[in-house]
């Protein structure tokens, strides 16, 4: 049944309602909702040649509220967003719409719904990529210098993916360091970890390189000193040092025409006791080795004598 409230002024005797149309009308009454739905996204494009894109894409606001009938709210999975450009070269920032999805990907009317935003900011990072050569640093020394070296890595290279202002720092990863003193004929090292640059992701799926350092050219020859080829540097105040050792086996390596113009008195062997301990007693000390009047050739390995330090 239809009240007609008459205008101010008109008695309402004065007329009779003859139809009213629509004589009924339907009602739906539902629970509100609200709740908050995680914004997600894919990139579908591609990124030019030389550049990769990054597989997570950022958005601000994270979330969308959704209000309305709770039957409605409940069917939201999430809000969507999809960046279809083409050989992209560098990244992007922008404002734009959503689709809502169910949770089987299906796309849904907003009708009946309020939302507290109609779009959010993506962002979509683009990296540049470069090609990078491994290799191992070698220091010169027992008579070798990296001239005399074979240096093999491998892998050679590996791919990084980062900003253009990192990657163009970026050369060489050293992934060794090699005292050549110590390497007679050959140094090997496998599974060495791949120290990859900050701010870089490797693209190409090996964490490890083997490293193999070869000394090549040079002749070796052996050589034996007495105590008499021992001097000492540093000595602690009020101590005497004495060379224990009676005699000491030196492998020196160089030219060969260089070895054959060595003899045993010619050999040096300089003890540093810097940090030695400024006590009486025997101790095992490192010993520099050098050749009289031939700075070409140098000695291979580490040497250590027995000294005893007696208080004066």
């Amino acid at each position: 049944a239809y009240e007609v409230n008459s205008p101010n002024g008109v008695i309402a005797d004065n007329f009779t309602s003859v139809h009213g149309s629509p004589e009924t009308v339907a009602v739906t009454v539902d629970r509100l909702s609200s709740r908050k739905v995680e914004v997600k996204g894919s990139f579908t494009g591609s990124a030019a040649d030389g550049y990769l894109a990054q597989e997570t894409l950022v958005f601000n606001p994270m979330t969308v509220k959704i209000s309305g009938p709770k039957a409605l709210v409940d069917q939201v999975d999430c809000a969507w967003v999809t960046i279809t450009r083409e050989n992209v070269d560098a990244s992007l920032c922008y404002m734009t719409s959503f689709t809502l999805l169910d949770a089987e990907g299906k796309a849904l009317d907003t009708n009946g719904l309020t939302l507290d935003t109609d779009e959010v900011e993506v962002t979509l990072n683009i990296y540049l990529t470069k090609t990078v050569a491994l290799t191992a640093t070698v220091i010169p020394g027992g008579g070798a210098t990296e001239a005399n070296a074979i240096v093999t890595v491998e892998p050679s290279s590996i791919t990084l993916a980062g900003n253009a202002e990192t990657l163009d720092a970026i050369n060489q990863i050293v992934v060794d360091t090699v005292k050549l003193a110590n390497v007679n004929p050959i140094y090997e090292l496998d599974e060495q970890i791949i120290p990859i640059p900050n701010d870089t992701v490797n693209l190409s799926g090996v964490s490890t390189a083997s490293v193999r350092v070869e000394i090549q050219n040079l002749a070796t020859a052996t050589f034996t000193a007495d105590k008499k080829a021992v001097a000492f540097t540093n000595v602690p105040e009020g101590f005497t040092p004495e060379c224990i050792t009676e005699t000491l086996p030196v492998l020196l390596r160089g030219s060969r025409e260089a070895l054959d113009t060595v003899a045993a008195g010619h050999i040096r062997a300089v003890v540093d006791l810097t940090d030695c301990v400024a006590a009486p007693g025997i101790y095992n000390v490192t010993a520099k080795i050098s050749v009289d009047g031939n700075a070409e050739l140098g000695a291979v390995g580490e040497y250590k004598v027995y000294i005893k330090l007696n208080a004066k």
